[in-house]
């Protein structure tokens, strides 16, 4: 018996740092508690909507019906009743006469295999779930004894919730510190990586850029020859170095030639 207690412990410990661990957790109490299934609730919200976090001796088509609206307002009066940071068991609520009578167990106990039932549950608003185990009539009701090692158990169970809550919202916090991180970092580099591009243009880019505008103008562009001879130079280029002559327009250089002439010959 002893040895059942501390693996059952063992396996509810283990679970706070693994949400998928619960099913497992869930086999340690059928085995300690000579039950045939267990179910877990994880919220008030999951209560109120029958959805089951975790779950042990069930498959998962035999609990869909208790995802449903209909489910969830045959169970809404039984919920409200439930006594919160003790162990119970289903018989505390209603006589099994009643209770093998009520539509709440005929449409979704009963497909279960399940009648008797011992369980516990707390509601904290960082701690919050209901977890039952049951079994078939033929096999009794829960004794007293086996009540008490449920509530022995409520300290452990509560405490493994509220750490595997905590973990998890850690975790998301780091992701979210993480993935933050990561933005700032992205925008600092592309940055940097712009800086780095206009930093590393050629030196001939921007003559180049008012040299075109100046011809496009017709007029006499205000660019340094030393930068467009030293550009060619620097590409290797073999075009004849840039002068001022060069870089007249043509029909300002012919009317220059015209204008020679025309004083030759008055001399």
């Amino acid at each position: 018996m002893v040895d059942n207690i501390l693996s059952a412990i063992e396996l509810i410990s283990a679970a706070a740092g693994s949400p998928e661990s619960w099913d497992l957790a869930l086999g340690g109490l059928v085995n300690l508690l000579n039950g045939d299934h267990a179910v877990m609730f994880g919220t008030e919200s999951d209560m109120e909507s029958g959805a089951i976090v975790a779950r042990f001796g069930i498959d998962e088509r035999d609990i869909e019906c208790w995802s449903t609206p209909e489910a969830a307002q045959l169970a809404a009066p039984f919920n409200n009743n439930v006594p919160i940071g003790r162990a119970f068991a289903s018989s505390e609520l209603m006589p099994d006469r009643d209770w093998q009578r009520s539509v709440y167990y005929n449409e979704l106990v009963r497909p279960l295999s399940g009648f008797y039932s011992v369980a516990v549950r707390q509601a904290r608003s960082d701690c919050s779930f209901l977890m039952v185990v049951c079994r078939e009539r033929r096999h009794g009701p829960f004794a007293e004894p086996e009540i008490d090692t449920m509530q022995r158990l409520l300290p452990h169970i509560t405490t493994a919730v509220e750490l595997g809550r905590r973990l998890s919202a850690h975790d998301h916090s780091t992701a979210r510190s993480d993935c933050n991180a990561f933005r700032r970092c992205r925008r600092q580099k592309n940055g940097l990586a712009y800086q780095s591009a206009l930093r590393s243009a050629p030196a001939r880019a921007q003559p180049a850029a008012h040299l075109a505008s100046g011809l496009a103008r017709n007029t006499r562009p205000r660019v340094p020859c030393g930068h467009i001879r030293q550009g060619s130079e620097r590409d290797g280029c073999r075009r004849p170095a840039c002068t001022r002559r060069s870089l007249q327009p043509h029909a300002t250089r012919k009317r220059g030639r015209n204008v020679a002439r025309e004083r030759s010959s008055a001399r």
